[in-house]
């Protein structure tokens, strides 16, 4: 089952009843590849200029650069409860989450 969905350029992000977050090429949806997984179940995801924020129903936020294609996680403490949305201000100096 799918959860949230996000579109970044050509490719279509699904984060899965099964903890992953899926890639699918957009919009021929074929090439299907598991680009992460996590512990819980993703409940938020946002783009901005290549930066990817995935947030989970445990409370974690994480940001992923997917200009330069290393995965590599930075991950944002303080948050106490499900992240049910986020959001980047224009000049991205402040992300936003709900709870």
């Amino acid at each position: 089952m799918c959860y949230r969905l996000l579109i970044h350029e050509n490719v279509l992000f699904t984060a899965t009843s099964d903890l992953e977050l899926k890639v699918y090429s957009f919009p021929q949806a074929n090439a299907e590849q598991v680009f992460m997984k996590f512990n819980h179940l993703v409940s938020a995801l946002c783009e901005s200029n290549g930066l990817l924020f995935i947030g989970t129903r445990n409370a974690e936020v994480v940001m992923i650069n997917l200009n330069d294609g290393s995965k590599e996680k930075k991950e944002f403490h303080g948050h106490e409860d499900a992240i049910l949305w986020l959001s980047i201000n224009d000049d991205e100096k402040l992300l936003v989450t709900k709870r």
